[in-house]
């Protein structure tokens, strides 16, 4: 360092972060799937608890054992969609947080599987919108940066 009060004062050099794309591609798409397959899992639970209100609309009355059978296949579909979203939530912010993959295919599919989730209820819902918030803050790592003409 240099103590010449007549010289510049010198800049730092921001370190050049290397092109790796396969750098973190493997969590950052594990993290997708289970998203999406935690929000395919509450599209599950609609279908299933329309057969069980089926069986009720019928008869006016359904039989206990065929109605506590569908409800318990909804909760474990929840259980099963829950467990995906929460550990695909963790990839991505993996992902996200990290210095891993930054090609723009992955930020323009994670944000749509984002959107996506905040539909995906209960727990989706604020997953979605934390890593959407994420991916808008870290929107300028996904998109090459142009060099400044002076």
């Amino acid at each position: 360092m240099s103590t010449d009060p007549y010289q510049p004062p010198s800049r730092a050099e921001e370190p050049v972060r290397a092109s790796r794309p396969d750098r973190g591609r493997a969590v950052a798409i594990t993290g997708l799937v289970l998203l999406v397959l935690g929000s395919l899992a509450s599209a599950a639970i609609t279908v299933v608890m329309g057969q069980a209100f089926g069986l009720l609309a019928k008869s006016g009355s359904a039989d206990p054992a065929e109605l506590a059978e569908a409800i318990s296949g909804v909760l474990w579909i929840t259980l099963a969609g829950m467990v995906f979203t929460l550990i695909g939530a963790v990839f991505m912010a993996i992902s996200l947080l990290g210095n891993g993959n930054r090609e723009r295919w992955l930020f323009v599919v994670s944000m749509l599987v984002f959107v996506l989730q905040l539909g995906n209820l209960p727990l989706g819902t604020p997953i979605g919108i934390f890593l959407l918030f994420i991916g808008i803050l870290k929107r300028g790592e996904f998109v090459p940066k142009l060099p400044s003409i002076r």
